[in-house]
């Protein structure tokens, strides 16, 4: 609040700076920061104050007034971040109430591809904007069109607080800040040397992780030095070690490693038209094929896939803060940041590949077919998996580099400004080992006979190697058509910036005050994989490679800024009346993709008396297309969906001419890109809110906040499951969706649309109390968020408006439950601490054919010990998830039977870990 009594921080220490028991030395923001372009944070030297107090942070505003409280922030200390065995900063976040299903470790067919995101208010990982000590930092670029920032590239170990601004600022901050703002706050002024080393792993004895962290800083002379390593080693879980996703509850995949032959031709020959052999066998023996099982000729294609994927991180940072006089100071940081991942896939392929249709076929000949008879044409079809060859790998290298720099200082009227710039990267290669090379194959199945092929294939009959598909693949077979397939993701961000900030006039009430400033942005991208997969066929009509083709893409774009802020007190000490403000902000920004945009903040701030703040406010915002949602080339992937029209043909208008009988396969392809016709979203983000500090109760804070964020133009995808919907139950969106006579879906097309308005309603409850017990410190802190409306409304082509509302509903990879809630409790006594963190997450439904399905709520509890020996050395042991919960079953999250971005999937988790600090 803002008096000497009150527990929150802010307050408190800016009236104790402005009477002076705390006299600022240099009184020096830091870097980008300084001249409120963000929020301060300052240095003190304070004779007979906490030395641990090292910051004054207004997170709400570029002005430095501590004294105004509009918006609802949350303030994650070290001490929270620190009170389980999460080893990434994203794993620890995304448990906040306020925050719905994020990527995260999880590695199931690599959602994320070993990246870590953040989606505050379930509205989207790329609505919230990730700030590092005010700085935006660069997003990742290792997943095409899902712009976010992978908190993989923010070492843990640097990190003291975490503040999160849970409602719009784009007014404040620009671009991506609809649903709010995380600001990542780095030590400063650290003098010492700290060693934290951990290791951690399951109550199955998985998931072995080990951490150590190396953190350093000096003052020499006037300069202070920063230096930061860190390393994290997290091994793997395989889906087969965990009950619930050891098989597919959608049923296994009807193909074998031996392969099913469909051909009408084998009729005559042996009384069938679809055969397959017992492993074993020798398939040059007709006698040993046989008629295809349906019951029992199937495959666990997700057998020995990661449920949790390895991952390692090394991080090296380096801060420095350098006085070049009394007003005067040279900021610089640098950052190298290197993730290794990777998910290990089914062999190739579980997507249907060899079919006649497309051009494959093997002839009558010995060396390649002991059958005398033609395997080509529509009818010709073969289901397997390349098991010779050996698991398919996706492994990511990625790395992120990052410096900025910047002057910061104080006029002699106080006014403060900065100059600011900032270059930063995020770049990866991933390798796609065990692919195949479809024309090598094809070619190889003709037993290299090129007679009747026209094009150019030199290249491919060298070496030319007949692949006998009936029989294992012998060495020289799997190497003729083995490929390794390259991916290349780089995006490129420059920031520079000019910040102005200080006082106006002063006024019965306070001060009037100011912040102003001007930036300028630049961001380019590409995402390409290398050109051979992306040609087109030459032997087969399908495609080059087993792994989809993906069109180069690039693109950059361009941004200039201005903004405006003012702090106006109004009333103070009047009757009913303890203390009145408002604030005010407007952001102009002219982008070079789809031109300028204004976006205006109002807020008040209004305490009738000392104990109680009553806050408002009203916010424009917008987000600007990305990069990749505009210029994404075409690309294939696949997604396990749930196929309306499989058995229910005669039922569903969407599905008419679908055979009955008709069975989908375990995956469905999906051509995705981008839309150069994308709009900017804009939204209006309303709260009201409530907080209480009662001067006579030291310790007790409650607070209580409305919001409604309302998003016109709505950047996003119509989804895959629900195009597969609408068209079978509505007969809408059926255009995107190909389908051959079988009734297979040959691809579906879902590229991002402005899908008219997404809104959000909802309430958090805030509960903290700190007060002695028993000779020690006890502190309780729960944040609830309640969720009562999502509702989503999509302009279908016919004209209709399709509302859809997700609260209470699961979708894939994505849930939105009513209630979400996080209780972390300390006592702490002399030397030792003990902490418990309790979170929940509410019930939801699925809807499964149909039909809701009730998905029951979960409760994790972790608990956590610490003893210091001495000033140097403590110890820290602790458990996550006691209970051993098991995430609840969902049938909609196909193959890997629960949503991997909601819930924990890895069970009890014991930790210990050791640090050693030296002053």
């Amino acid at each position: 609040m803002k008096k000497p009594q009150s527990t929150t921080p802010y307050g408190v220490y800016a009236n104790l700076f402005r009477s002076g028991s705390i006299r600022a030395r240099n009184v020096i923001p830091i870097s980008f920061v300084t001249s409120t372009f963000f929020w301060p944070i300052f240095l003190f030297a304070a004779e007979n104050a906490d030395p641990a107090i090292e910051q004054i942070i207004v997170v709400d505003s570029h002005i430095d007034n501590v004294d105004f409280h509009s918006s609802q922030v949350q303030v994650l200390t070290s001490e929270d971040l620190r009170s389980t065995g999460a080893l990434s900063l994203g794993d620890t976040l995304q448990e906040i109430a306020a925050v719905g299903s994020s990527m995260n470790s999880t590695g199931y067919y690599g959602p994320g591809n070993g990246a870590s995101s953040l989606n505050l208010r379930s509205l989207g990982e790329n609505r919230n904007l990730i700030l590092v000590n005010g700085h935006r930092w660069v997003n990742g670029a290792n997943k095409a069109g899902l712009d976010f920032v992978d908190l993989n590239t923010i070492p843990q170990a640097i990190v003291r607080n975490v503040e999160v601004l849970q409602e719009g600022a784009s007014a404040v901050y620009g671009s991506d800040a609809i649903t709010g703002v995380i600001n990542i706050n780095t030590y400063a002024g650290f003098d010492g040397i700290r060693i934290n080393t951990s290791y951690g792993e399951s109550s199955r004895g998985d998931r072995e992780s080990e951490r150590l962290d190396l953190l350093w800083g000096d003052t020499l002379g006037a300069s202070n030095w920063m230096l930061g390593l860190s390393h994290v080693d997290e091994q793997p879980v395989y889906t087969q070690d965990r009950k619930i996703s050891a098989l597919p509850l959608n049923g296994l995949t009807q193909k074998t490693g031996e392969g099913i032959f469909r051909e009408n031709s084998l009729g005559p020959v042996l009384g069938v038209n679809a055969i397959t052999r017992d492993p074993g066998s020798n398939g040059d023996v007709i006698a040993n094929w046989r008629a295809v099982n349906s019951d029992t000729d199937q495959t666990n294609a997700f057998y020995n896939n990661y449920m949790m994927a390895p991952s390692r991180r090394l991080a090296a940072y380096v801060q420095n803060r350098t006085p070049l006089g009394s007003s005067l100071v040279l900021t610089f940081d640098a950052l190298y940041n290197r993730r290794d991942s990777h998910h290990l896939l089914s062999s190739a392929s579980p997507a249907p590949l060899i079919r006649g249709s497309r051009g494959f076929a093997i002839p009558a000949n010995p060396a390649v077919n002991p059958f005398d008879v033609e395997f080509s044409g529509s009818d010709f079809r073969l289901d397997n998996f390349f098991e010779d060859l050996g698991q398919r790998v996706k492994a990511q290298d990625v790395e992120t580099l990052r410096w900025s720099t910047g002057l910061e200082g104080e006029t002699d009227g106080g006014w403060q400004w900065e100059l600011f710039a900032s270059w930063s990267q995020n770049e990866a290669i991933t390798t796609n080992t065990n692919d195949v090379d479809l024309d090598k194959l094809a070619l190889g199945m003709l037993a290299c006979d090129t007679s009747g092929i026209s094009q150019d294939i030199s290249d491919l009959e060298t070496g030319c190697v007949p692949v006998n598909l009936f029989n294992p693949l012998t060495p020289a077979m799997q190497d003729y058509i083995r490929y390794t397939a390259y991916e290349f993701n780089s995006i490129e961000q420059h920031n520079v910036a000019f910040n102005l900030s200080g006082d106006l006039l002063e006024l019965p009430a306070g001060v009037l005050s100011f912040a102003s400033g001007y930036e300028y942005r630049k961001l380019e991208a590409y995402d390409e994989r290398e050109p051979y997969g992306s040609q087109a066929p030459r032997v087969n009509t399908y495609r080059t490679l087993s792994i989809g083709p993906r069109a180069a893409s690039e693109g950059e774009i361009d941004v200039n800024e201005v903004y405006l802020e003012l702090y106006l007190p109004v009333l103070r000490d009047a009757p009913w009346v303890d203390e009145l403000a408002f604030s005010a902000a407007t952001r102009y920004s002219d982008y070079s993709t789809f031109g300028s945009t204004t976006n205006n903040k109002l807020a008040m701030s209004f305490f009738p008396v000392e104990d109680i703040l009553i806050r408002t406010s009203w916010a424009e915002g917008f987000r600007a297309p990305s990069i990749m949602e505009l210029y994404a080339g075409s690309r294939e992937s696949i997604s396990p969906l749930s196929d309306p029209c499989e058995n229910q043909s005669a039922n569903y208008p969407g599905c008419a001419g679908v055979p009955d009988g008709y069975q989908a396969p375990a995956f469905t392809l999906i051509d995705t890109g981008g839309n150069v016709d994308l709009k900017p979203e804009t939204s209006i983000n309303k709260s009201i809110g409530i907080s209480y500090q009662p001067a006579g109760t030291l310790g007790l804070d409650l607070s209580l906040d409305w919001q409604q964020i309302d998003i016109e133009n709505t950047i996003s995808t119509y989804g895959e499951q629900d195009i597969l919907d609408l068209c079978a139950l509505r007969n809408e969106l059926c255009n995107l969706i190909d389908r051959a006579g079988s009734g297979e879906i040959i691809a579906l097309s879902n590229v991002p649309v402005n899908l008219n308005q997404t809104s959000v309603e909802l309430v958090d409850l805030g509960i903290g109390y700190r007060f002695p017990l028993a000779g020690g410190m006890f502190d309780v802190k729960l944040t609830t968020t309640r969720l009562f409306s999502i509702e989503e409304n999509l302009l279908l082509p016919s004209g209709e408006t399709y509302t859809e509302e997700l609260v209470g509903i699961a979708k894939t990879e994505s849930s939105f439950p009513k209630w979400r809630a996080l209780l972390k409790a300390y006592y702490s006594k002399n030397d030792w601490q003990l902490a418990l963190t309790s979170r929940f997450i509410g019930d939801t439904e699925e809807i499964l054919q149909g039909q809701p399905r009730h998905i029951s709520s979960v409760v994790y509890h972790s608990v956590q010990g610490d003893y210091r020996f001495n000033s140097q050395l403590s110890l820290k042991i602790g458990v996550d998830n006691i209970g051993d919960k098991k995430p609840p079953i969902s049938y909609i999250n196909q193959n890997i039977n629960f949503d991997p971005e909601t819930y924990n999937g890895l069970g009890r988790y014991y930790y210990a870990g050791l640090t050693l600090e030296f002053n």
